[in-house]
């Protein structure tokens, strides 16, 4: 059986609601363009999306992205790129590197909070035995 894609959706959720095809698909089109909006404004680090869960942008991810694209920047690696794309690589680093520092910032904290319960807990073995 042929799995469906999200546009064989729409006739049956358009007749269920008594709504044109049209309508339904310009609905879905722009909630689509929003997220995508949403994911590339990169303003924070999770995203709610309502009815499907919370988006997180992983730190490793994000973090040799961050640096493969900074490499690419500076050694003007944009052979075959238009000036479009170009533009936004570079926008897409300085957006970035703010969410970086928080992340990074985050991270370290949480390391920091495990390392500290590790020693707790060797202390408390060494006190038991």
């Amino acid at each position: 059986m042929a799995e469906k894609k999200a546009n064989d959706y729409i006739p049956e959720v358009a007749k269920s609601l008594g709504l044109s095809d049209e309508l339904v698909r310009d609905v879905v089109g722009f909630y689509w363009k929003v997220l995508r909006n949403k994911i590339d404004s990169l303003d924070y680090s999770s995203i709610d999306i309502r009815g499907l869960g919370v988006v997180t942008l992983r730190y490793a991810k994000a973090r040799k992205r961050y640096e493969r694209s900074l490499i690419n920047i500076q050694h003007e690696r944009f052979e075959g790129l238009s000036e479009l794309k170009k533009a936004k690589e570079i926008r897409y680093v300085e957006k970035l590197r703010p969410l970086i520092d928080l992340m990074t910032e985050e991270h370290t904290v949480r390391i920091d909070m495990k390392k500290k319960r590790y020693e707790e807990y060797k202390e408390s073995l060494a006190k038991q035995g």
